[in-house]
């Protein structure tokens, strides 16, 4: 199931995947409906009893501001190893780049073992709701604000449709399933916020401005 609003859900990972939750080559995740999942490896000191874990995750932006936080309690890790999925909804995550950190302290304080990863997100379903300014800025970039704007003034439940719309009329071959200029928007997108301002919404700075247009 989707992590509610701003949670890091914690479970043991589900034998088939489950729908919806993706773990993206480079950690880019630039789509409305889904979700990164983060798979963490356990092994405990002993295998015996039921051991359990606690585990603490903490999501960062690039200033090292907390803006996610989980700490859970994990037993019934079969045989002592075991693989947790730490399953982040970034629905209201402003686009940039964030680290998270995941420790895990071993049954009995026997250990502890820690891991850190990043991800940067492209799209997420802020911008199709409270944040949908944002998207009409990053749009403007690339069209008139005029044809940007139908997407803000059509009913939140339309949004989705409206946006799709869009892109696919700026499909150059619409007979295939890949659009190269979305993709081409998101690299764009993914090399500015990497490369330019931390403090603000990199596509409203000059730098920023210049790369998404040209």
């Amino acid at each position: 199931l989707r992590p509610r609003p701003n949670e890091v859900a914690v479970s043991m990972c589900p034998a088939e995947g489950g729908a919806g939750a993706r773990i993206n080559p480079g950690a880019l995740y630039g789509t409305f409906d889904a979700w990164p999942r983060v798979v963490f490896s356990v092994v405990t000191p002993s295998p015996a009893g039921n051991p359990s874990i606690e585990l603490t995750a903490r999501v960062r932006d690039t200033r090292g501001i907390i803006l996610l936080y989980r700490r859970a309690k994990i037993s019934g890790i079969a045989g002592g190893h075991g693989e947790l999925c730490l399953d982040i909804n970034i629905d209201d995550l402003p686009l940039g780049e964030y680290e998270i950190a995941v420790v895990a302290d071993m049954p009995g304080g026997s250990g502890k073992s820690e891991s850190k990863g990043r991800f940067t997100v492209l799209f997420n379903r802020g911008l199709l709701g409270a944040r949908v300014g944002d998207l009409v800025d990053l749009n403007s970039l690339i069209a008139d604000e005029r044809t940007v704007r139908e997407i803000a003034d059509a009913p939140v439940d339309d949004r989705m449709r409206a946006w799709n719309e869009f892109w696919r009329k700026r499909d150059p071959t619409p007979a295939t399933e890949a659009n190269e200029d979305f993709s081409e928007f998101l690299q764009r997108l993914k090399y500015v916020l990497e490369s330019f301002s931390k403090s603000r919404p990199v596509w409203r700075t000059d730098m920023g401005k210049t790369y998404m247009k040209d």
